[in-house]
């Protein structure tokens, strides 16, 4: 059950439980609160955001595994030892609930299998964060079960979905990156934190990233101080997002700094503004963290309650969304960029 719930979260990218790293809020809360009654929230966006969407019949299936990974040990030391098995794909299937009707699916991503050896009289919890493949960021996060001490176990990470990697135009997987954190799984002290590079026998230069969707249908939304924003439409099917559907971004940081990306404290939501306080969550982006010099794709959803405070049913309902980003380093959280209102679906 433990890995099944981590897996909703790797739909469209990763990862798992949310994170807990709810974005900076904008929405519903002090201001202009829609009507619960008003039937015209309810209903399907307006043609102008339908010609906006992310549509899957557009997006080739053109990834397919054949990279092979040497298994090489990630980590010794503290009584611990942790190493790379080989890399599969696999399938997973859950329940999706959009607008009261439940839907089975089907989800697939490429699994990096791991071996962990405990002798550190502790029971430990190995996680992957910043999880990239090819350069682009594809699980924000990811995590073993525990290992009791003097226990030998074999588990994996997910490294991304198999949608996610098509969206991007990932044939197949030339180099991993990622941090492995090792951590006490009563406590949660760390035990260790470290950067992991792995390169499979295919030269990472000669994988092919065909081009994915923002070098196909993508509109520059912000571009300034090493960042760069790119809108790509509705994907109204939630195929990179755990909770449904979700806007479209293509993110590149191209400055020396890890960055995280959240939205503001004010919006505008079918024409009307909202605003919420600092400490209160209304967005969530399936991927909000990139190491430096990666790209990512990634869902911006505004969360269920929020919509609830705003009269809307489901992402469907909304026809134009306007917001800002903050970036931060993700390391200091120091402010590296603000971008001014955005238009989404306008």
């Amino acid at each position: 059950m433990k890995k099944l719930a981590a897996l909703l979260l790797v739909l469209a990218v990763c990862l798992f439980a949310l994170q807990g790293c709810a974005q900076n809020t904008a929405a519903g809360g002090t201001s202009g609160t829609a009507s619960q009654n008003d039937e015209s929230s309810f209903e399907k966006p307006s043609e102008k955001a339908e010609s906006l969407r992310v549509d899957p019949d557009n997006i080739k299936s053109n990834f397919y595994l054949t990279a092979e990974l040497p298994n090489q040990v990630i980590y010794e030391g503290d009584g611990l030892v942790v190493k790379t098995l080989s890399m599969e794909s696999r399938k997973t299937a859950t329940d999706e609930t959009v607008l009261g009707a439940t839907e089975s699916k089907i989800a697939s991503y490429v699994a990096l299998n791991v071996e962990i050896d405990n002798d550190c009289g502790r029971r430990i919890t190995a996680k992957a964060y910043d999880i990239s493949v090819n350069g682009f960021m594809t699980n924000d996060y990811s995590s073993s079960e525990w290992v009791d001490s003097g226990e030998h176990e074999r588990d994996y990470f997910v490294l991304g979905t198999l949608n996610l990697f098509n969206l991007a135009g990932i044939e197949d997987i030339g180099s991993i990156e990622f941090t492995l954190e090792i951590s006490d799984s009563d406590t949660w002290d760390v035990i260790s934190a470290e950067h992991v590079s792995l390169t499979t026998d295919i030269d990472d230069g000669n994988v092919q990233n065909i081009g994915g969707m923002a070098d196909k249908e993508g509109s520059t939304l912000f571009d300034e101080d090493g960042i760069r924003i790119v809108g790509l439409g509705m994907d109204r099917d939630g195929l990179y997002s755990p909770i449904g559907p979700g806007m479209m971004l293509y993110v590149e940081n191209n400055t020396d700094q890890p960055i995280f990306l959240e939205a503001g404290n004010n919006a505008t939501i079918n024409g009307k503004d909202y605003s919420a306080e600092e400490y209160e969550s209304w967005s969530y982006l399936s991927i909000n963290r990139l190491t430096p010099g990666k790209r990512a794709y990634t869902s911006f959803s505004v969360l269920g309650t929020r919509l609830d405070d705003i009269g809307l049913r489901s992402m469907l309902g909304i026809s134009d969304l306007k917001c800002a980003f903050i970036i931060r380093n993700a390391d200091t959280q120091d402010t590296i960029a603000e971008t001014p209102m955005l238009a989404f679906g306008s």
